[in-house]
């Protein structure tokens, strides 16, 4: 009776880790701010939003600024900063000895970061998820991933929040791991057939994902499990995939983007063009919420959406984009100038 009564408790104990987890991630991770507020909207606070006096260090790196431009992050002494720009409060977000940020992003439309961090441990590096709530000033853990070489990096986290889950890439310069994390709280190691993956997206209302497979220069994707090549990558490049489902590409000849491009996922032989006004590099042109594409004209210190025509001159050095306008680096100072 004794080993019926332990494997009742084992049970009991497993049920309770699971739901925990399913919890956790179903109304925390992934949880949207419902309540509704009526605010009365004054032109002069945003006016002022442009005007932060908040000085940053010459060797900050990493700096990102939320969806709404309430917060700015940055790493620094291993240190990840997170500084409120309406008070100037700073929030220090410590890491474990001999453990560093690899990678970290601001979730869509929350005040919470997204965060991969690496220990070094002999000859190898161990990757865990964490999460921070720059709101309630919390940081959690939400998986271990697995072991690399100490080359490895974590490279990017994709975000599907319709359906809950979240893709992160781990990668060195001769293989690619991709973990998928569910609304579960399962991670599982997600195969692709590719060796070395490079830019990835996911649908953010279906499970599809589309990555780049370096291996042998093409477009993949994968749906209900199964891998389809749909595009020879030799002058393409991956930009995004928007919320409709449209996968955006850039055509680079001499290292420059010379035409963007977009095709449905599922009609992928009709290509549309979108116009540019001039040729740019790959690294100045951003895919924001989805929708919206950028160009950081650096020459000209001018950010263009390419699609509306819209345009916003600066000084200083081009940082991110958020919901109402660009952050700069200017003169040591975190500038955010709105569109």
């Amino acid at each position: 009776m004794r080993w019926i009564k332990r494997i009742i408790i084992w049970i009991c104990i497993s049920l309770c880790i699971q739901i925990g987890i399913l919890y956790y991630v179903d109304k925390d991770l992934f949880k949207q701010d419902t309540q509704i507020k009526s605010v009365k909207v004054d032109e002069k606070h945003y006016t002022k939003e442009t005007n932060m006096n908040i000085s940053i260090h010459n060797e900050a790196k990493k700096i990102r600024i939320s969806y709404d431009g309430k917060y700015v992050s940055y790493y620094i002494n291993n240190n990840l900063k997170v500084v409120n720009t309406y008070n100037g409060e700073v929030q220090n977000i410590k890491f474990d000895k001999d453990t560093s940020v690899s990678y970290y992003r601001w979730v869509p439309n929350q005040n919470r970061i997204l965060i991969g961090e690496k220990k070094l441990e002999q000859m190898s590096s161990r990757f865990k998820l964490t999460y921070y709530d720059a709101e309630k000033h919390i940081k959690n853990q939400i998986t271990h991933l697995g072991w690399s070489d100490k080359e490895a990096q974590m490279q990017d986290i994709q975000i599907a929040t319709l359906i809950n889950v979240i893709y992160v890439k781990i990668s060195n310069n001769k293989y690619s791991n991709i973990y998928k994390v569910d609304i579960s709280g399962e991670i599982s190691d997600f195969k692709v057939k590719s060796q070395l993956v490079g830019k990835i997206a996911v649908s953010n209302k279906s499970d599809i994902f589309i990555y780049e497979d370096l291996s042998n220069m093409k477009l993949s994707k994968i749906e209900n499990n199964i891998e389809y090549q749909i595009k020879d990558l030799k002058k393409l490049k991956l930009l995004g995939l928007d919320d409709d489902d449209n996968v955006y590409l850039l055509q680079v000849n001499n290292g420059k983007v010379d035409k963007v491009f977009y095709t449905h996922i599922h009609n992928y032989m009709k290509m549309t063009e979108v116009n540019i006004l001039k040729e740019c590099n790959v690294g100045d042109i951003y895919f924001y919420d989805n929708d919206k594409i950028y160009i950081n004209y650096t020459k000209e210190h001018e950010v263009e959406e390419i699609k509306t025509g819209e345009r916003i001159k600066y000084s200083g050095k081009f940082l991110d984009i958020y919901d109402k306008g660009i952050l700069i680096l200017d003169n040591h100072k975190l500038v955010k100038r709105l569109f």
